[in-house]
């Protein structure tokens, strides 16, 4: 019986150095790079940087072009820009993914340039490769390797240090971000009630200063009263408006709105009317009105001549009026009338 085994050893080591019997494909452990034909990148990586020196320049190895490489990590999920996000851990025999000493994956496979038993193919690819569980290729308990996560903390692909095989796991592209408009309206509030109408027209070339989450910039409306910024990520943003010689503000200048879907703010200002300067009236002079001098009358006396007994008496009333004037003439008809009185009562 040892005869037979020793030949048997001896045969199978003969094949293998003839080619004619591939040798099992083991993995190592940390430490040892594995610069072999099953290697995925001949010799492994050193660093995530070393990774991607390599898939910018190939190893010069078969099959590990710079072209072919790129497009191998890239189907697996993996670009140079995620050489930061590449964490720290382990691939283990038992076919688990081990990271900050948690299990993050289970029934793993690990990737190789020879079909071992329990190998499957990678379709897509122009030349050999094979998926198997590392229960079927690693040496050690564990292996050192580099993993990827998914944007929400799953796994997405492991590479180990020492060969650069990949582990693959689930691609999850982070969904993009959602985007709003924020649209600010400005028109001229005629009638001054905060509310547009439709007879108030918008106002072009009013400024507007908007912050916000990675926002920090003045917009101007257009000949429409419209300015806009798009693709705004939601949340709280202040508008600042700037105010224009000979407007009044109506709705308030400064405003706070969270944006959570497309959103619109209208600003009303109102003209402000200057009313006409009338001068003072001076009133009229009038001046003093004079009243008319009436001159006193003049009183022309009138010569009654008076009955008399005899030429004597005639004569002296001829006299006496003559003498007397008008108050001389009313005493003398007074006295007349007197007389004439007296002589009827006798």
């Amino acid at each position: 019986m040892k005869m037979l085994a020793k030949a048997s050893l001896i045969l199978t080591t003969t094949l293998i150095l003839f080619g004619i019997v591939a040798a099992p494909l083991m993995v190592a452990s940390k430490g040892a790079k594995d610069c072999d034909g099953n290697a995925v990148i001949y010799c492994g990586i050193d660093s995530p940087s070393d990774l991607n020196h390599i898939l910018a320049t190939g190893t010069g190895k078969a099959n590990q072009s710079s072209k072919e490489l790129t497009a191998l990590f890239a189907k697996y999920g993996y670009s140079p820009a995620d050489s930061k996000n590449l964490k720290e851990g382990r691939v283990t025999k038992d076919n688990k993914v081990i990271l900050n000493g948690k299990v993050i994956a289970s029934n793993v496979y690990s990737m190789g340039r020879h079909k071992t038993e329990g190998s499957t193919d990678v379709p897509g690819i122009s030349y050999p490769l094979w998926l198997r569980h590392p229960s079927h290729s690693f040496l050690s308990d564990s292996i050192d390797s580099y993993i990827l996560l998914n944007y929400d903390g799953s796994f997405r692909m492991a590479i180990i240090e020492s060969c650069g095989n990949i582990v693959p796991g689930t691609i999850k592209e982070k969904p993009p971000e959602k985007t709003y408009t924020l649209e600010v309206l400005k028109w001229n509030d005629i009638d001054g009630d905060s509310i547009h109408e439709s007879t108030e027209p918008y106002l072009a070339n009013w400024s507007f200063h908007i912050v916000g989450p990675g926002t920090d910039t003045t917009i101007t409306t257009d000949a429409s009263g419209s300015a806009k910024l798009i693709n705004l990520k939601a949340g709280t943003y202040t508008i600042d408006e700037t105010n224009q010689a000979g407007w009044k503000a109506i709705t308030p200048m400064h405003r706070v709105v969270v944006v959570s879907a497309n959103t619109i703010v209208s600003f009303g200002n109102q003209k402000v009317v200057t009313p006409p300067v009338t001068p003072p009236v001076t009133p009229p002079v009038t001046p003093p009105v004079t009243p008319p001098v009436t001159p006193p009358a003049v009183i022309t006396p009138v010569t009654t001549p008076l009955p008399a007994s005899g030429p004597a008496e005639a004569a002296a009333g001829a006299v006496g009026l003559t003498t007397m004037g008008g108050a001389g003439l009313a005493f003398l008809k007074s006295k007349k009338a007197l007389l004439s009185a007296l002589l009827k009562i006798k």
